[in-house]
């Protein structure tokens, strides 16, 4: 039986879903008022680049606020990865069933439900590791991982 998911939150997956296919975009504009420089190319260099930044500015405690909220920024890194697997896999944006809350998810490239990459969560987790310490990267890897799945299911 097909769940029936609110109007309400099908625009929040939709209004997701936009901001993401604008996430590089907007990610490179970011990148020009930064004082570094990270090619925005949906690659694996550009997310180990990403995380790698997200750390330094959380251990300096220099993110420029003016600009957005630190926060605002990780959830940005977080949609640009989704878009990095859409790009990098062939998969597509999914709204994850009620039991993940309808959030939205990349699935459609090899993987299994349980193997689906869900952007929100990411930023969350980079949320709770920066808040414990935790330096380990979040975003490259959930690509790393997307790539591999997709790499076995090509002929």
């Amino acid at each position: 039986m097909k769940q029936k998911i609110p109007p309400a939150v099908v625009a929040q997956f939709r209004d997701y879903c936009e901001a993401a296919e604008a996430a590089a975009e907007d990610l490179a504009f970011t990148m020009e008022h930064l004082d570094t420089t990270v090619a925005v190319d949906y690659s694996l260099a550009s997310l180990q680049a990403l995380d790698a930044m997200i750390w330094t500015f959380h251990q300096r405690r220099n993110f420029p606020e003016e600009l957005f909220p630190f926060e605002d920024f990780i959830h940005l890194v977080s949609q640009y990865t989704g878009s990095a697997v859409v790009h990098q896999t062939g998969g597509a944006w999914s709204q994850g069933d009620k039991r993940q809350g309808f959030m939205p998810c990349i699935d459609g490239f090899g993987n299994s439900p349980a193997e689906r990459v869900f952007p929100p969560r990411l930023a969350e987790m980079q949320m709770i590791r920066l808040a414990k310490g935790n330096p380990s990267p979040v975003f490259a890897p959930a690509l790393a991982d997307a790539l591999a799945i997709h790499a076995k299911t090509k002929p």
